[in-house]
Order: structure tokens, then sequence, then C-alpha cells
């Protein structure tokens, strides 16, 4: 007889501290291998993309006079071979100083500084929703499989992946706050408003610390249209997963074995058949986490929400070289960090899986 989900992890080996490092170890060293190269990809591509990082800097005022252009070439480096460039750019790079903006001339760790916690908000508060609502329907379309139920989750969950995020984007702002004014129209908060002081930089979470409630439920409203907007491609995505997942496990002998107990049919699903299709489940959320903490450009503008996809895209039409060779550093960190703990978390959820 096939032996249960549970008895397989207790006979599991167990991951071992030494074992730990070696994987931890393994990955930061493919992780910086990796880093270099999606810099030196970012910087040539880059300088290959056509336009003048000075005349959009500038103006074409200011380019009439050979004298300002040279003495802004120099000031950012750009009057160096390209080769030079880069080499400069990764010795900065090893310091910590990812370069000064050509835009606005704050230093990029700084600007990222102030735009990552808004994105990071966000991210947070469309990750955990469409979670919570894309696991809950795809679990119930497959215990419905077949069923009218089944049949109009799945619809459902085709029409969220197939509809633009932009459509929905401006769907929701003309129907929720055009037309009925239930939320509001954009930005953190309320014009005028005063943020809580910041310790974490997202103001739901701060206004949390300092006990300011009404401040807090502010910030939930403005969160609510950009973060279903974002949520409603998750939640389609992780209603097919989680419901092919769960059809995979359903049908194993461990599972039969359990219902042949007596078991009720809640408690097989939620013992022995959810956890092991929490594997395929967080492989999903944890890229769609790392997609939306990438920067959401479309949905940032539309909502005014100041993010690093507002700060990648006023980083692009301006040609602000060193703005985007940190939003690419950021990206890049973001799915490895991610990648490292989905794949940390395949340790906890099934133990058999060993960290390599």
């Amino acid at each position: 007889m096939a032996l249960a989900a549970p008895e397989l992890s207790r006979r599991a080996r167990r991951v071992t501290p030494a074992g730990l490092a070696r994987f931890l170890a393994r990955r930061l060293g493919t992780g910086l291998v990796l880093v270099v190269g999606i810099t030196l990809v970012a910087f040539v591509i880059t300088h290959l993309v056509p336009g003048n990082p000075a005349a959009a800097t500038l103006g074409q005022t200011a380019m009439s006079d050979p004298t300002i252009v040279k003495a802004w070439d120099h000031q950012y480096g750009l009057d160096k071979p390209v080769v030079e460039q880069y080499l400069i750019y990764l010795g900065k790079l090893a310091e910590g100083n990812l370069g000064i903006s050509e835009h606005d001339n704050n230093p990029v760790l700084s600007d990222l500084g102030q735009h990552i916690p808004a994105t990071l908000e966000l991210a947070l508060f469309a990750i955990v929703v469409s979670t919570a609502i894309g696991v809950s329907l795809g679990l119930l379309a497959a215990v419905r499989r077949g069923r009218t139920a089944d049949g109009v989750i799945r619809i459902a969950s085709l029409a969220g992946v197939s509809m633009p995020t932009f459509w929905v984007a401006l769907v929701l702002f003309i129907v929720f706050f055009s037309k009925l004014g239930w939320f509001p129209s954009g930005g953190r908060l309320d014009p005028g408003v005063t943020p809580p002081a910041t310790i974490t930089g997202m103001y739901t979470v701060d206004a949390i610390l300092h006990g300011q409630w009404s401040l807090f439920v502010q910030a939930l409203q403005h969160l609510v249209l950009p973060g279903v907007t974002l949520g409603i491609f998750t939640i389609g995505t992780m209603v097919r997963f989680t419901r092919a997942s769960v059809l995979e496990v359903v049908n194993n002998d461990y599972v039969r074995a359990a219902r042949a107990k007596g078991l009720p049919e809640w408690t097989v699903v939620r013992r022995h058949v959810l956890r092991p299709a929490l594997l395929a489940i967080t492989t999903v959320a944890g890229l769609a986490f790392a997609n939306l903490l990438s920067g959401t450009v479309l949905v940032e503008n539309i909502y005014g929400w100041p993010g690093i996809g507002e700060y990648a895209y006023q980083s692009a039409i301006n040609l602000d070289l060193p703005a985007i060779m940190g939003v690419s550093m950021f990206v890049a960190l973001v799915y490895i960090v991610i990648n490292l703990l989905v794949d940390l978390a395949y340790s906890l959820l099934d133990p058999r899986i060993e960290l390599r």
C-alpha cells in the first residue's frame, strides 16, 4: 500500500545547516554572475538606443552651446570610451554606488529608496489578495470538477488572464471613481494629507505603527483600485495553476486511502491534496510577486502611483542612463531573491526535495 504524504515527509532527509550554507553560497555566487551579466546587457542596450542623453536632459537651447554639452558629458563620464564607462560603473557598483541621476542630480540609490516602498506596498496588497482568492477558487473548481461552479470559475479565470491590464485599469477607474465615487482616483493619499512618519515607507504599515487609523483607512482605500487591477490577472493565473495542481494530486493512492478511512472530504483535501499541490502554486505566486515588484508601468502611470514603474518610465523617456541601470539592477535582484526564496520554500513544503 502506498505511503501517505505525511509519512513520506517524516522519513525525508532534513536540511542541515551545513547543507543550507552550501546551497546559499552556490546561489549567491550564481546570482553575482547573473547580476554582472545583466549590468553588461543593460549597459550595452542603453548605449545602443537612439537618442542623446544630453539633449533629453539639457534641452535644445543648452544643446546649441558646445561648452555646456562638453561640461555635461564630462560630469557624467560620457566623454570616455564605452568600455571605460562600464568598468567605472562596475567599480562604483562594488562600492554600493549606483551613480547620480542625470535627470534630477540625486543619487540613484536614494531615488530607488523613495520609490521601492510604494511598489512593495502595492505588490504585497495585490499578491495577498490574488493568492487568497485564486487558490480558494482554484481549489473549489478542482473539487467541483465538471460541475457548474467549475465551469463558471474556469471562464472567469480565462477572462482574467485575457483582459489587458491597462484596459482593466481604465474600466475600474471609470466605474469605481468617475461613476460611483467609491474609491479615490490615484496617488497614495488624498491631496494635502501629510504621510505618516517614515519607518518602512509603506503608508499602511507606518500608519498602523503610529496608531493613525484614519490615515491607514485612507491609504488602504488608495490601494484598492491599482491593487485589484494588478490582482485580476494574477487571480486568473492562480486559479488555473491551482486547479491543475490539485487535479494531479487528487487521484494518488494516499488520497484514495485517506478517503477509504472515512475522513471528511475537506480534511482529505486540506491534509493530503493541498500541501503537495502547493509546490506548483508557490512557483507561480513567487514569479507573480517578482513581476509586481519589478514595476507595473501602465498601472502606476494611470493611477499616479509613485513606484518603480513610474520611475523606470521617467528614466526611459529622459534617457537617464544611471537610473535605467539602477532599475535594471533592482529588477535583477528581485528575481534572484524571489527564486531563492521559492527554492527554500520547496524544502519547507516537502522535505524530500534536496537543496542543490
